[in-house]
Parts: C-alpha cells; sequence; structure tokens
C-alpha cells in the first residue's frame, strides 16, 4: 500500500524514522514507487538507513532541528 501511496501523492521528500525503519523492510516499498518519481529519502532519530550502496541522510534527532535541516535540502 505503501508504494501506491507514494505514487498517488509524489511527495518529494519521504522521511523516515523509527528502530524498525530499516532499508531491507522500507527498501522494496520505496523502489516500487516507480523509477520516474524517487523522493529524496531521509532518516530521522532512529532509522537505521547506513547500509548498501548509499546511505540516507539523517536530518537530525530534535523536532526543530529537523525541520530545518528538511527544508535546507529541499530548498536546494
Amino acid at each position: 500500500r505503501s508504494a501506491a501511496a507514494l505514487r498517488a501523492l509524489r511527495p518529494r521528500a519521504v522521511v523516515l524514522c523509527g528502530a524498525e525503519a530499516r532499508l531491507d523492510v522500507v527498501g522494496e516499498p520505496l523502489r516500487r514507487a516507480g523509477p520516474s518519481h524517487r523522493p529524496r529519502r531521509f532518516s530521522y532519530r532512529a532509522a537505521q538507513l547506513l547500509s548498501g550502496r548509499e546511505g540516507i541522510p539523517q536530518i537530525g534527532k530534535l523536532p526543530a532541528a529537523a525541520a530545518r535541516s528538511l527544508a535546507e535540502a529541499l530548498a536546494s
């Protein structure tokens, strides 16, 4: 369902958080979102997303810092 939602919503970014947010768990739905639309991926707090060929940048550990980092990343 998450892949269908990503295709329908076409978000510019996806922020994954929590200890269970690992690439082996969430990677496939992100890939199935479609090759024509790849939202930028970010990690927040305890997400374990630093494996494979490319690590996913962490946007911070506190909400205000994360919001600021995400806004800056999407502005560029």
